[in-house]
């Protein structure tokens, strides 16, 4: 029997089962971080903000798991996919990695560490007991163990979306400031940690499914200019508002754009002295129904699963063929100033203590956007894993056709592997890259290591070590140990690469 395509209506009834749960997660994190908006940072969140959040909370559930209905990983448990044991935020919450994200709250709150976090939480008057993760048998287990809730799915993610988002826009934990769509998606995009490179795209087409409006309406600074009355940008607003509220006053009933509303465009424009009349021009545009077929889930508890693989979706727009040229795109970083809060200041003090012991230490790579990771990722598969290229998943923003065709315009396969290869080369790949990984994390650090004779230097502990035994390069199993006493681990198999827990 074929399934049926959900459609606004489906999303609208199967969020009303969770809708509750959300806005009491989102009023107790407001509060116990001490959310802060404005260009100081300094007022309270108004409504506009909180039904903002709101929105992005409620898209953010409708991709991972269509509000707990689709896909492979508990997702009737844990709808916000915050459980899954493997991934990072989870492990924080636990206290199994040795750096941990701080979250930083508003005025007079202390700022607390991540598995400081549900302690604190649980501890304060107004957190449900039904959302506590410490009542878990074994909170390790995450979303799998039986007793995980849609109720401690929401109110943890919720506190990692902020968080998320608010890092995302080089600013703290509380501080929201603008509290503008594009800082939302982009946090929600963040939330996923590069795991579906098609995520912005999927976040974008929840919003218009669920009646995003608000948002897409931004006045021009052009009407603030030139003697236009001051109030000239909430007329604006407001008179978006009266007329979408009159044609479509909900999901479920509209007669107009049923997929959604992509964009609002107003002009106005204001009379001059003597005639303060103003006039406007309105124009919307929608999406396409939303009668499509759930998507594949893409939080997987096994970190090297290959179901993304199994896509297959190509873009309509004209692009580039693969080749040597896309490796000098979306440069990676080799600055530690890139590196995640916490991890950073261990990888920092263990590169000093080995330059002051007569080490050589060579930095090849930080952060890699997670664009670099796609092409990296992908090239690797179809060079050395012959994976077949028209099965590789289109990425936003990367605008790479990985087949290559002959002049009859059919696929020419070793064209397409050679080209592959040609970026392997050029990357310097010697094993495969991951699309999520502790580098798009900001979490690991490639680096070649060398010294002569003994290494002598300084532990995390402050203890003096000397190495005597070779080799003399990072590969040396008493330089692993000295790495770990600052919080920095060493992945044996990849020998440039080090991390917060190994991976």
């Amino acid at each position: 029997m074929a399934k049926r395509a959900l459609s606004a209506p489906d999303e609208a009834a199967l969020w009303a089962a969770h809708a509750a749960k959300a806005v009491a997660a989102f009023d107790f994190w407001n509060h116990f971080l001490g959310l802060r908006m404005g260009p100081q940072n300094a007022a309270l969140l108004d409504d506009a903000a909180t039904q903002a959040f709101g929105k992005i909370i409620r898209a953010v559930s409708w991709v991972e798991s269509k509000h707990g209905t689709v896909g492979a990983n508990q997702p009737k448990r844990d709808p916000m996919q915050c459980g899954n044991p493997n991934d990072v935020y989870w492990r924080e919450l636990n206290g199994l990695t040795p750096q941990e994200d701080i979250f930083v709250r508003g005025p007079g709150l202390p700022n607390l560490k991540a598995s400081k976090l549900p302690p604190a939480a649980e501890s304060d008057t107004a957190f449900p007991a039904a959302a506590e993760i410490s009542a878990l048998a074994d909170r390790l287990k995450g979303h799998r163990g039986a007793d995980f809730t849609p109720m401690q799915s929401f109110y943890w993610a919720i506190s990692y979306l902020i968080h998320r988002t608010n890092l995302t826009a080089s600013a703290r934990t509380f501080q929201c400031g603008d509290v503008s769509r594009q800082r939302l998606v982009n946090g929600a995009v963040a939330y996923n940690g590069g795991g579906d490179p098609n995520y912005r795209t999927k976040i974008e087409a929840a919003l218009a499914l669920i009646g995003d409006i608000e948002p897409f309406v931004d006045a021009p600074q052009s009407l603030a200019a030139g003697g236009a009355p001051p109030d000239l940008g909430e007329m604006a607003r407001a008179l978006v508002r009266e007329l979408t509220s009159a044609v479509f006053p909900d999901a479920a009933s509209r007669a107009m754009f049923p997929g959604g509303i992509r964009s609002v465009r107003v002009s106005m424009t204001s009379g001059q002295l003597g005639n303060p009349g103003v006039s406007a021009e309105l124009e919307i545009s929608g999406h396409p129904a939303a009668d499509r077929a759930p998507e594949p889930d893409f939080h997987e508890d096994d970190p090297d699963a290959p179901a993304i693989e199994a896509l297959a979706m190509r873009a309509e727009a004209a692009r580039e063929p693969s080749g040597r040229d896309w490796v000098t795109r979306f440069p990676g970083s080799r600055s530690t100033a890139d590196l995640a809060h916490g991890f950073r200041e261990g990888v920092e003090k263990f590169i000093r203590a080995m330059s002051d012991g007569g080490a050589a230490v060579r930095i090849s790579a930080t952060f890699r956007p997670p664009e670099r990771a796609y092409l990296m990722h992908f090239a690797f598969k179809i060079a050395r894993e012959n994976l077949d290229p028209m099965s590789v998943p289109a990425m936003d923003g990367v605008d790479i056709d990985w087949v290559h065709r002959n002049g009859a315009g059919g696929v020419d396969l070793p064209a397409s592997r050679r080209a592959a290869e040609d970026m392997v080369q050029a990357y310097g790949m010697s094993v495969g890259a991951a699309l999520r990984s502790r580098h798009t994390e900001r979490r690991a650090i490639d680096m070649t290591i060398s010294w002569s004779g003994n290494l002598t230097l300084r532990d995390g502990n402050g203890q003096e070590v000397t190495i005597a035994t070779s080799p003399r390069s990072g590969g040396n199993t008493s330089l692993h140990r000295v790495g770990r006493s600052f919080g920095v681990v060493k992945l044996v198999s990849d020998p440039p690469h080090w991390s917060e827990d190994g991976h």
